[in-house]
């Protein structure tokens, strides 16, 4: 991304990225509200980003400024995370189906799709759950799903039984 004329710095722990208010508003209801109202980023042009890695919130403001999300080589659960916090449902979407297709961490998937309110990765990550029952319900991962979050093993057993 072109930093010429960047306006807004998004500071991090160690990192800093500069961008420009107007596409960034653009891209993000979350953003624009803050510079448009009277918050502290609107008059000091700098943002602390405390909870998103450096290289995820960069992830989020290339697909800002170029509309491709490149799901490659990032950590697409915490990418999905930041395009709930900042109101970004068509990114949230392409993390969302992307996440929906992994096996391996569909115990996982489906615990950040309850918590980051994922309705669509939810239902996927139940329907590739069902489709491959055995293997899941032979994983440690599925019984401390079964502990700490009940209803979404129920609901996945209500698949498994269903499919």
């Amino acid at each position: 991304m072109e930093k010429t004329l960047a306006d807004v710095t998004f500071k991090f722990k160690e990192q800093v990225i500069k961008a420009h208010t107007l596409i960034v508003a653009s891209g993000s209801p979350v953003l624009c509200a803050m510079f448009q109202n009277d918050f502290q980023e609107k008059l000091e042009k700098i943002v602390e980003i405390k909870d998103i890695q450096p290289n995820v919130f960069d992830h989020l403001l290339r697909y800002i400024y170029t509309g491709d999300a490149d799901l490659d080589n990032v950590d697409v659960p915490g990418l999905l995370a930041a395009s709930e916090k900042y109101g970004m449902d068509s990114l949230k979407e392409e993390c969302a189906l992307r996440l929906s297709q992994d096996l391996e961490n569909a115990v996982r998937n489906l615990v950040l799709a309850h918590l980051h309110n994922s309705p669509k990765l939810q239902k996927s990550t139940l329907d590739l759950m069902s489709r491959n029952a055995k293997v899941i319900c032979s994983r440690r991962d599925w019984i401390e799903l079964i502990k700490k979050y009940p209803e979404l093993s129920f609901a996945a057993m209500q698949m498994m039984v269903n499919w």
